[in-house]
């Protein structure tokens, strides 16, 4: 008797230093139409090694590197800003200004400005890095120093106790709120600055 296939699905996850999260989105995309179609005369892993390690990083304000993905109808131009020009913003500002207000978003930038302690709360943890993201290029020119985790696992809640400054993204509608921690409720638009008032 002929054993059984067995399947495990796969799962693939771009981590980068840099926030170049267009060029990731087309190369995941690439590799899932590669996949889903079944003629791939190479293995998965091979166009994962090409990815990470024959195409070039460029070097900040002085070059631009082309990639034809995979597939020859792509082509994908990305560079780093020179440290003098304005960061490197490779995703939509709609989302944060879709989902809060100016005044509230501004009352969370002068939070992290003064290097506070700000949480991000949302049920739809797809919200939370872009959020995120917006918030700490609105620095610029100064950079967030402080810790920075744009969703925090439930099992390391007690980092919400640090004193030290941080902007921590949490998933769910009940966050707990210890002393001087503003929370930002990105679904209902409220930001709680952490006081009795």
């Amino acid at each position: 008797e002929e054993p059984m296939p067995f399947y495990l699905p796969k799962c693939l996850v771009v981590i980068s230093h840099h926030a170049f999260y267009d060029v990731q989105r087309t190369f995941l995309h690439q590799l899932y139409r590669i996949a889903s179609c079944g003629k791939s005369p190479l293995p998965l892993e091979r166009y994962v090694a090409n990815f990470m390690h024959d195409i070039p990083l460029p070097r900040p304000g002085a070059a631009t590197v082309f990639w034809t993905c995979f597939t020859t109808d792509t082509e994908v131009r990305y560079r780093r800003p020179a440290p003098n020009e304005l960061p490197l913003v490779n995703y939509s500002y709609k989302p944060i200004f879709s989902c809060l207000s100016v005044s509230n978003i501004l009352t969370i930038w002068g939070i992290l400005l003064q290097e506070g302690r700000v949480v991000l709360q949302s049920e739809n943890q797809a919200l939370l890095t872009p959020v995120a993201e917006a918030l700490t290029s609105f620095l610029f020119p100064l950079t967030w120093q402080g810790m920075y985790i744009p969703v925090l696992p439930s099992n390391m809640m007690d980092l919400l106790e640090a004193p030290l400054p941080f902007l921590i993204g949490f998933v769910g509608r009940t966050c707990p709120q210890p002393p001087g921690v503003v929370t930002c409720d990105i679904d209902q638009d409220i930001v709680h600055l952490g006081t009795d008032e």
